[in-house]
């Protein structure tokens, strides 16, 4: 008896409907037909992909997922260093449903590793649709604190509600093309350094749009505030107790676990901590947790010279559609050519801006 699932071109609708990429609908489809589940089942495209990453990291076999199973099952070849070429694909209708799926993970895989937006945010929420209206606390630390009361007594009121601004899912797309030829008799794995190279500048514009978002805010007017936002004692140079200031700049309980700036700061930074024997060590002895740094030399987006500090659990928020998605693929006949359309949704707000701070190197 064969283990292979029949393949239909519906199942993509099936899975829109659902509100769910492709990939992660085939997950249940197996399962459904009797398949044995794989670790990944019931997973978003992001959680698969750091489960995977966390296996790999621990020296584990990393188990194939449905997606992988199922080019197994009809003999295709997509990953590694020897692949079959595109036409592999469309040798049958079943096989054919497989494509738009190696684009979208090849995409999305690429704008991930590129990206600081899963680094910086830890709050990922998955939607349907291309608008989202976010909840937030509109109160002070004395309205969220709990108080003492007798018996019968009535309890404060927080209220929770829901942002006056509609935040609109960004559209990150591309078109690319390839004569109808090269395309077909190209190996996937030529093919997939051309998506790549299209999911890395996706995961480009992601952060500078991430750390924009920081900076100004959503359009709720909440952006970073200009009392966390401090100097180095001697402009141009930051030493160790400027960079202790800064990671304490927050109020408890938040805290700067993840920070952001242009090389020439981050070198600085990276020369003051090498004048310590041992920095974690020495830093643990502080009771702040060494915060981790990264390195985003686009002065387009960090102007000025400052290091931007987040709480990356309580500060900011991503929203995403979790896939990108090859919207058209079509053959232009008089010139024989084939042109892809790529498109991955994704938006930033700043859930609370007490989670955000700052460090001005230059003032």
């Amino acid at each position: 008896m064969s283990n292979k699932i029949k393949l239909e071109s519906g199942m993509y609708e099936e899975a829109k409907l659902k509100g769910i990429p492709f990939g992660v609908w085939l997950e249940g489809h197996r399962a459904e037909k009797g398949l044995e589940p794989t670790p990944y089942h019931g997973l978003s495209n992001y959680e698969r992909l750091a489960l995977k990453a966390s296996m790999a990291a621990q020296g584990k076999q990393v188990p194939m997922d449905a997606y992988e199973l199922t080019l197994a099952e009809y003999g295709i070849k997509a990953f590694g260093q020897f692949t079959d070429r595109v036409e592999k694909f469309f040798q049958l209708s079943d096989t054919a449903v497989l494509f738009p799926e190696f684009v979208d993970r090849t995409i999305h895989a690429a704008a991930i590793r590129t990206s600081l937006v899963s680094q910086l945010v830890r709050n990922i929420v998955v939607v349907q649709g291309f608008e989202y209206r976010k909840l937030y606390l509109n109160d002070t630390e004395g309205e969220r604190q709990l108080s003492k009361a007798g018996i019968g007594g009535a309890a404060p009121r927080t209220k929770i509600s829901i942002s006056g601004v509609t935040t609109t899912i960004n559209k990150f797309w591309r078109e690319f093309r390839f004569k109808y030829e090269e395309v077909y008799m190209t190996p996937l794995n030529a093919y997939a350094f051309v998506l790549k190279r299209v999911g890395d500048q996706i995961g480009v514009d992601q952060t500078d749009d991430l750390i924009l978002t920081l900076l100004n805010g959503d359009g709720n007017s909440n952006g970073l505030q200009s009392g966390l936002s401090i100097d180095v004692t001697t402009s141009g140079t930051i030493t160790k107790l400027d960079f202790i200031k800064f990671c304490s700049v927050l109020e408890q309980p938040y805290r700067i676990d993840r920070y952001v700036g242009l090389k020439a700061d981050m070198q600085k930074v990276w020369d003051m901590l090498s004048d310590m024997n041992n920095p974690p060590s020495q830093w643990a002895a502080t009771s702040i947790p060494m915060p981790a740094g990264y390195e985003w030399n686009r002065s387009s987006v960090l102007s000025g010279n400052i290091l931007l500090g987040v709480d990356s659990e309580r500060a900011g928020q991503y929203v995403t559609s979790d896939t990108a998605q090859m919207t058209e693929t079509e053959k232009l006949i008089r010139t024989q050519e084939v042109s892809t359309v790529v498109t991955e949704w994704g938006s930033f707000n700043v859930v609370d801006n007490n989670g955000i701070g700052a460090i001005d190197i230059v003032p």
